[in-house]
């Protein structure tokens, strides 16, 4: 044990540094194996009972924030041990890169053959998520307008609308809507990737073979950000589409996510899982145990 939390912490240090594969750890979540593979260190899983472990896993509560807020204030499933970690995907610049857990992010294991260097391998990683972001806003129903980011090459933010008047998601033609708060978007940015193998963890998981070799992205030292953007006036089903996102994804990919913030409005109900998370191939996985 001290040797491991000594490589942990030596890592924590390192720009960029991803764990070594290890073989799963029986005594934790599927998720919380997944993320320590994607160097997010910092996330701890909860234990519940039998009963609430199975309606978790099940997705019972689905994405109605009413009922996860009403069973949360009791105290079983709020899973975040960091008080900052509602604040991720807001003010990114406000996280230190060994807080990984604190912010939303991707975790990728993109075959090598793929790509030929560590730039190619970004673009081809960024061209993956902008596809499957423009198909989950189509097949949700959304019109979108694609836009680069100025100093950000590797970065692409989706402003997306609907007629619904709940959501309040307005088109980019609506201005003022922008200064107004009426706006809904997607942003993704990948910064770094690095030439690593498979762990017998993410095989399980994919069609990829353990050790592998892949052009990995983690959640440490800001390598990745995947978010929902909205202004103060708008509700955006962010969950839905953050597991649209993943379901459109090759399977070698998992959005890790904190739990939002926007449950105003009368759409809130629908629209947020107040959890840590990771979306797996359109699916949630949640960091909880069942107590022994």
């Amino acid at each position: 044990m001290k040797n491991f939390i000594f490589a942990v912490v030596a890592c924590a240090t390192l720009t960029g540094c991803a764990v070594q594969p290890r073989e799963f750890d029986e005594s934790h979540s599927v998720a919380w194996n997944v993320a320590r593979e994607g160097a997010i260190y910092d996330i701890q899983d909860r234990e519940l009972s039998a009963e609430d472990f199975n309606r978790i896993n099940r997705f019972e509560y689905g994405y109605n924030t009413a009922y996860w807020g009403l069973e949360m204030a009791s105290g079983p499933f709020f899973s975040m041990d960091l008080s900052n970690a509602l604040l991720a995907g807001l003010v990114l610049s406000m996280f230190e890169p060994d807080k990984p857990a604190a912010r939303n992010s991707v975790l990728s294991w993109m075959p090598k053959h793929m790509a030929a260097n560590e730039e190619q391998a970004r673009q081809k990683l960024l061209e993956i998520y902008k596809k499957s972001i423009s198909r989950s806003l189509n097949e949700l129903g959304f019109e979108y307008s694609e836009h680069t980011v100025n100093g950000a090459p590797n970065a692409v933010y989706y402003l997306f609308w609907s007629d619904d008047p709940e959501m309040n998601c307005k088109p980019l033609n609506a201005l003022p809507a922008l200064q107004k708060g009426d706006f809904c978007g997607v942003y993704f940015e990948v910064n770094r990737v690095q030439s690593f193998r498979t762990s017998p963890i993410i095989a399980n998981l994919s069609e990829l073979n353990p050790l592998d070799p892949v052009w990995l992205v983690t959640g440490n030292s800001q390598q990745s950000y995947l978010y929902i953007s909205s202004g103060d006036k708008s509700t955006p089903p962010n969950d839905v589409i953050i597991n649209k996102v993943s379901e459109n994804l090759p399977d070698w990919n998992f959005i890790y996510t904190t739990g939002n913030l926007k449950r105003s409005g009368k759409n809130a109900n629908n629209n947020s899982i107040p959890m840590s998370y990771l979306s797996h191939k359109g699916k949630p996985m949640f960091f909880v145990v069942e107590k022994s």
